[in-house]
């Protein structure tokens, strides 16, 4: 076999081609090149197997050399490094078949272990050997996966962060959205967490780890559950089930902590909860925040974890956001004066549920929305009467009123006089 290094900085080159034991790994040529221009005349003239490149490079980086060497047909292994978890460079990395994404600086035996598994699946292919499917719609390979996936849920926002600009929330959504992942805010999902407590044999890698647990997944729930999961270090792993909390859901994640000790050899606790697409960061958290606490007990090896999605919804609102939407809701009544306004107009504009806008007017007003709305629009009619000459059946009429009796009857009802006693 032969490999291609690719870095504008000679030390690291040099580190790269003294740091690994390519003999002993069964390379026969190792060829370096300090720019894009220089790798392509390599590729060119060279067969390659396998190509450790920089991402970062003046002029032309690695991910357009990459693209290029797909166009031309170059099927070799390619293995990327860079100094930054970007999720785009990610994404598009992945779309072109790179194998492993290592962040620098990394540990010598982090990049020994990537050059491994591009032999190994050079040598699954010349076996005719299939890969397995790791990752929903098999559009991302295994081993990439786990640094695109940590940085989209380290960036997923909290609940409070997604009330005060929920395009936040949006933006991820639609990334797991390119991924084939179609899901909306409201939507149910599960999330567990695995700590493993101990081995009981030889301990694998946290790659390993996931990629033996995934096939797990796959055996045991159907093959139209949709399910992402990574790992935060060698010992927790994350995985979300893009499902409803059913019973039949549950038991399937009992029996896969039930089977990790014998089907992976390693003892764990697995903690789960029940939420929804927008609550998954304080849901991690929470899980997270539960596990460690009672992380010496070892009691309740697998326990459900009770989410309350309206507490968390109502504590991310807080004092001041009550104020802030309470502002918002003043201000859209005010500007639809005319109009029949409902909760669910309320709540299309505010982009929150209908039953947050009831709690939200019940906190800061101490009334009902229709209540709200009806001293607004009374307010409203009460300064047309008093300052301008229109007649009270066109008064009604602006303040979304068709009948001038029903009118009349709410504002006797609101002020104790009819709206002619008001303008006389």
């Amino acid at each position: 076999m032969n490999v291609l290094l690719i870095d504008d900085q000679p030390n690291i080159l040099s580190s790269l081609m003294a740091g690994i034991p390519w003999l002993e790994m069964g390379f026969c040529s190792i060829f370096t090149a300090q720019s894009a221009n220089a790798a392509r005349e390599i590729l060119s003239n060279n067969k390659v197997d396998i190509v450790v490149s920089d991402i970062e490079m003046p002029g032309e980086d690695g991910i357009s050399l990459l693209q290029w060497a797909r166009e031309q047909g170059y099927d070799y292994e390619c293995i990327l490094l860079t100094a930054h978890a970007d999720f785009t460079f990610a994404q598009k990395a992945i779309s072109l078949g790179v194998l492993e994404y290592v962040i620098q600086p990394a540990k010598q035996e982090d990049i020994i272990h990537a050059i491994e598994h591009a032999i190994q699946k050079i040598k699954a292919k010349s076996s005719d050997e299939t890969s397995p499917v790791l990752l929903v719609a098999d559009q991302f390979n295994y081993a990439a996966q786990n640094i695109v996936i940590k940085t989209l849920f380290e960036e997923w926002p909290v609940i409070e962060a997604s009330i005060i600009n929920p395009a936040k929330l949006e933006k991820r959504i639609t990334q797991l959205k390119q991924f084939g992942i179609n899901v909306e805010a409201e939507n149910p999902c599960i999330i567990t967490l695995i700590n493993i407590r101990k081995w009981k044999k030889l301990p694998l890698t946290a790659a390993d780890f996931l990629n033996h647990y995934n096939h797990l997944l796959h055996e045991l729930f159907p093959a139209d559950t949709t399910t992402i999961s990574y790992y935060l270090d060698d010992k927790y792993f994350i995985t979300v089930f893009f499902a409803e909390g059913t019973d039949e859901m549950l038991h399937g994640i009992e029996t896969l902590h039930e089977r990790i000790p014998s089907d992976i050899g390693a003892a764990t606790r697995l903690f789960f909860a029940k939420t929804e697409v927008r609550f998954i960061k304080n849901t991690m958290e929470g899980i997270i925040g539960i596990e460690k606490k009672d992380a010496l007990t070892h009691k309740d090896d697998c326990r459900m974890i009770e989410v309350n999605n309206d507490d968390l919804y109502s504590e991310a609102l807080g004092s001041d956001n009550y104020q802030h939407y309470n502002k918002l809701i003043h201000e859209y009544i005010e500007n639809h004066i005319s109009d029949a306004i409902t909760r669910t107009d309320l709540a299309d504009y505010l982009m929150i549920p209908p039953d947050h806008v009831s709690y939200i007017i019940k906190r800061t007003e101490c009334c009902s929305v229709k209540e709200l709305v009806t001293k607004i629009k009374m307010e409203h009619a009460r300064g047309l009467l008093q300052n301008t000459q229109y007649q009270i059946s066109e008064i009604a009429f602006k303040c979304g009123y068709d009948s001038f009796a029903y009118f009349s009857k709410v504002y006797r009802e609101t002020y104790g006089i009819t709206p002619s006693q008001e303008r006389s």
